[in-house]
């Protein structure tokens, strides 16, 4: 760029020097420039221009590297500052998922906690549910062996009645005299009466035997109570016959109850299906197998020989149902007691004596008794 100054100065001056006639024309060649005509040496101005014009070159071309460095780096600056970004977006949404992280930790204690409080009060109540459970268990536990103490003090005294009753009568034997006998046997019958505290039972007028109407009777009440309801109970606690609904309609007219086969026993739909009035379903249960519908005794179908199978409904709307052997022996005898009631209701035993429907009641009794506590194969309270 200098050289082209200076050249283009020389050509300027030019006309004027020629005009001048200039010394310097001998000196410098218009050829060369930077070199003397006379000794062909280099001018010292011209190699300092050179020079100045080297390091001009050396220094542009510095600058251009260094343009280009700070390029790079200017690009690197941008990269890393992306980079920056992309760190900073990961950290937030790493300190957003932490956040997230802590306050689902939080929420599980909080839960654990509730969870923990809820498991310790229902264990609680668990126990306490159990030692109430327990405590009623014990007292009926108690109640059924007083129960049980006061049916057995029961027979004994049923049996020493028997067995005084069986002595009168042999005594009564020995008698001649007709009236005699008559006297005794009514003077028996009133002792008798009179000393098995069961007078409410029935009472005794000249013209005919009266029975209370069984609501109104305390011995029937009695009798139910100690009889009939454990009987109707069939030794199961969770029975779901209805005890009241049985003695309600066998108070007025018996049962239906048949012998059945096997096979019959298989057609029998299961209580879960059937239509009784005796009888309570919850939805929830199924029968696979046959099953007594009071005791609810299983029989297995692959020895179903050893057992004698009977049906039993109330009345003829009710479906059929599966009982067995030891229930028909407690509905017997619940079904002869309710007809001997509504027998002397209705009048049909005036011919009999006091003594003898009262020595048939204590069998009646005997015969209930019986049938919840005899199980011996092949027993059967018909027998007894």
């Amino acid at each position: 760029m200098l050289a082209a100054a200076v050249s283009t100065a020389n050509e300027a001056l030019a006309p004027a020097i020629k005009e001048n006639a200039c010394e310097c024309y001998r000196v410098i060649q218009p050829q060369h420039p930077h070199q003397c005509q006379l000794c062909h040496r280099k001018i010292s101005a011209c190699l300092y221009t050179n020079n100045l014009q080297h390091k001009i070159t050396l220094q542009a071309y510095e600058i251009n590297e260094l343009k280009k460095e700070l390029h790079a780096c200017e690009l690197e600056k941008r990269k890393q500052d992306l980079d920056f970004q992309t760190l900073h977006s990961k950290y937030s949404a790493i300190l957003d998922t932490m956040s997230e992280v802590q306050y689902q930790k939080e929420q599980a204690d909080r839960e654990l906690e509730d969870l923990s409080a809820r498991l310790f009060e229902e264990a609680n109540n668990m126990v306490a549910s159990e030692k109430k459970k327990r405590v009623q268990l014990q007292n009926k536990l108690e109640l059924t062996e007083d129960q049980l103490v006061n049916e057995r003090t029961q027979l004994q005294e049923l049996k020493s009645r028997m067995e005084s009753l069986n002595r009168i009568n042999r005594a009564s034997s020995y008698f001649d005299s007709e009236s005699e006998g008559e006297e005794t046997e009514k003077a028996r019958d009133v002792l008798s009466i009179e000393n098995s505290n069961h007078s409410s039972f029935f009472y005794y007028t000249r013209p005919q035997i009266v029975l209370p109407p069984a609501q109104q009777s305390e011995y029937i009440t009695q009798c139910e109570k100690e009889d009939i309801e454990p009987c109707l109970g069939f030794g199961n606690p969770e029975s779901r016959m209805c005890v009241k609904v049985m003695m309600e309609y066998m108070l007025h007219k018996p049962c239906f109850i048949e012998h059945i086969t096997l096979d019959v026993a298989k057609s029998i739909a299961s209580p879960i299906n059937a239509t009784s009035s005796a009888y309570y379903r919850p939805l929830w249960e199924r029968w696979s197998e046959l099953e007594c519908a009071s005791c609810g005794r299983k029989t297995s179908l692959k020895q179903p020989f050893a057992q004698k199978f009977y049906r039993f409904r109330l009345v003829e709307e009710d479906d059929w149902l599966l009982i067995d052997h030891d229930c028909r022996n407690r509905l017997v005898a619940v079904c002869d007691f309710y007809s001997f009631i509504r027998n002397i209701q209705l009048g049909l035993y005036q011919n009999r004596s006091l003594h003898d429907l009262y020595q048939e009641n204590v069998q009646l009794r005997l015969k209930m008794f019986y049938s919840r506590y005899v199980y011996r194969k092949g027993h059967d309270t018909n027998d007894i």
